[in-house]
């Protein structure tokens, strides 16, 4: 497949889940643990190269919507707490791939960074005594401006075109980002996110 100009439209869907890269919570430190959910991610991507040459690059804006539970407990002296926080956000998303890579005729693996503009947050949350649910509070106050208002990340994506003419194809897709920055400003302030997205691609492809 040559490398050509082409604009297109991808959507599917998105699972995240937050990491410090800890092996192990250290003596007398709170414990994190996050469930992700799956939800939406879409927008519109094209492809071109530069100054008629073999290198191209791949652009992608859009939205995604992340939904997640984060369980904190505290250290156990005297009395341990746990922190029940539902976080759901909805970002704008910028992703540049200079690093793009054609094989098996229509394979592709891109690599690129992402920059995250959040969009809205929804954030609530109770904290309760941990060996019998006693005490339980609410912290949605404390809790509900903790996502960062920007974050960044390495993007890897991996697709196989199935051309359907001789300008359109579709592609079903996997990536996975790996954050570069903190998603919160509170609470667990240490953690990044690792994401995982599943969808398809429709292109269509000029000058072929």
């Amino acid at each position: 497949m040559s490398k050509c100009q082409s604009i297109g439209i991808y959507a599917g869907i998105t699972h995240p889940s937050y990491t410090d890269y800890s092996l192990k919570a250290l003596d007398g430190a709170p414990s994190y643990s996050t469930k992700g959910k799956w939800s939406s991610r879409y927008g519109i991507a094209g492809t071109s190269t530069l100054f008629k040459s073999r290198y191209w690059i791949k652009v992608g804006i859009g939205v995604e919507h992340l939904k997640s539970n984060l369980i904190v407990t505290s250290s156990p002296m005297p009395k341990a707490f746990t922190s029940d926080i539902q976080i759901e956000k909805s970002n704008v998303q910028f992703v540049l791939y200079p690093v793009n890579i054609r094989f098996l005729k229509n394979a592709e693996i891109n690599i690129g960074y992402e920059f995250n503009f959040l969009l809205k947050q929804d954030v609530s949350g109770i904290r309760y005594r941990t060996q019998d649910y006693a005490q339980i509070s609410d912290i949605s106050n404390e809790v509900k401006d903790m996502n960062q208002k920007t974050t960044s990340g390495v993007r890897v994506n991996a697709s196989y075109a199935f051309f359907l003419t001789k300008n359109m194809s579709v592609s079903p897709e996997y990536s996975v980002n790996f954050g570069l920055q903190n998603e919160f400003n509170k609470i667990w302030t240490k953690a990044k996110i690792v994401q995982h997205f599943l969808g398809i691609n429709a292109f269509y492809h000029f000058g072929k």
